[in-house]
């Protein structure tokens, strides 16, 4: 109707809020407590995840210290002898004799393959650490097989004795054959085997001079 108000006017008491506002909730202090300790568990749980982290890291690298150590004292397997070429100088005797193989086997590859100045060379480096070797089965076989090594190279590079150093192979060999260690072995078989290759050797050089 004209002139009728278009709403009632809100009716407040002192202190309280108008009739039909929403009013926020409180948050109970249970509520609160919850937060608190809920908070704290997941701080809880981090804390201990930093703690296992930190506690297998540790041990992770103590068992890596561990295999480097028993890896630098150990007496490796043949096929992963290491070929650094060390100062002779600041080595062990197991060292000098790990080297001492080394050279020898590379010594062979290269004879196989006719490169005749690297066998010469790995060949006069193997002997070197067979001086300093302190295994005398070792060092046997290595000076014997390194002395052919170097007889054969010398004589395909026309320099050096190669018949005297094949002749101290060859004795070097039969004694090989017939040393305790090694008699009715594999390593004496190969021994007799190297000596009869050598002989042959010595048998085509005297007809190549014969036939000069």
């Amino acid at each position: 109707m004209p002139g009728s108000p278009t709403s009632s006017p809100r009716i407040t008491t002192p202190g309280q809020p108008p009739t039909g506002t929403n009013r926020p909730s409180p948050i109970s202090h249970d509520n609160n407590r919850g937060l608190g300790v809920a908070l704290a568990i997941v701080v809880g749980a981090f804390a201990m995840l930093f703690i296992v982290v930190t506690v297998i890291g540790a041990l992770g690298r103590g068992a890596s210290t561990a295999v480097a150590t028993a890896a630098t004292h150990g007496h490796q397997p043949a096929s992963t002898r290491s070929t650094k070429n060390t100062d002779s100088t600041a080595i062990s005797g197991d060292s000098a004799c790990q080297i001492a193989d080394s050279r020898e086997r590379q010594a062979a590859d290269y004879i196989n393959h006719d490169h005749y100045q690297k066998t010469y060379d790995t060949a006069v480096s193997g002997l070197h650490y067979v001086s300093l070797c302190d295994d005398d089965d070792d060092n046997l076989e290595n000076r014997a097989y390194l002395l052919s090594f170097k007889a054969i190279a010398e004589h395909n590079l026309s320099s050096g004795d190669s018949r005297t150093d094949l002749n101290e192979a060859n004795t070097l060999l039969v004694e090989c054959q017939t040393h305790p260690g090694f008699y009715g072995t594999n390593v004496g078989a190969q021994c007799e085997s190297q000596e009869q290759y050598n002989i042959q050797d010595q048998t085509n050089w005297e007809m190549e001079q014969y036939n000069q």
